[in-house]
């Protein structure tokens, strides 16, 4: 009889390098998920960023008109147009504001009133409840009213 020898190189490395393999696979699954995870975190942060600033007003540095429910309208630089309370900074509005919506004549003679002129000298800012605006609208640098404003600016 001839004897064997029997070595176990086969079975048991092949188990240990498929083991191996395996850890190797699930670290790597791992990290992709992480990487995954984290683009589709900075996509969505980026498209709220994009929201939230379309939603905003629109541009700081041009003036704003914001219709109220009062049949009011003021002149000035929108703060915070998406909290409950919008501020106006250097506020200017109308007497006589309904004259200047189309359709209608002036029935009386419309004066622009800086905001802390009045007797009781308010600062020259107004809050305003969201609730009660109607609109806000960007105006143009060659609008009559910022015309106005700016002539108003150069006699002070």
């Amino acid at each position: 009889m001839i004897p064997i020898k029997v070595e176990m190189t086969g079975a048991g490395q092949t188990g240990s390098r498929a083991s191996s393999k395996h850890a190797n696979r699930v670290k790597l699954a791992k990290k992709v998920s992480i990487v995954f995870i984290a683009v589709v975190l900075v996509v969505l942060g980026g498209a709220l960023y994009m929201i939230e600033k379309n939603t905003s007003a629109s541009d700081t540095s041009l003036r704003q008109a914001v219709f109220v429910t009062t049949g009011q309208v003021y002149f000035g630089y929108v703060a915070n147009a998406d909290t409950p309370m919008v501020k106006i900074d250097e506020a200017y509005y109308l007497n006589g504001a309904s004259s200047i919506m189309p359709g209608k004549t002036p029935q009386d003679k419309i004066s622009l009133i800086k905001m802390g002129s009045e007797i009781y000298k308010p600062m020259n800012s107004v809050l305003i409840n969201r609730d009660q605006i109607i609109a806000i609208q960007d105006i143009s640098a060659d609008s009559q009213i910022n015309v106005a404003i700016a002539g108003s600016l150069k006699s002070n």
